[in-house]
């Protein structure tokens, strides 16, 4: 099961995400978004995502 990183919400399965290198995830997690080219991707934009991956809609 993927954690979601408390700093930038990415989806994680390593003990150091991925995206902003932070340690701190939380296993309870809501919603997911797939972003695969976040250069035109509306909903990108709208989360403030600049890098491919998994990301959590909310983060407990």
């Amino acid at each position: 099961m993927s954690k979601a990183c408390k700093n930038c919400s990415r989806l994680n399965e390593s003990n150091v995400c991925v995206s902003c290198g932070a340690t701190d995830f939380s296993s309870r997690w809501s919603g997911m978004v797939i972003i695969i080219n976040p250069e035109k991707s509306i909903v990108a934009e709208k989360l403030a995502k600049k890098e491919k991956g998994e990301y959590a809609l909310t983060v407990q």
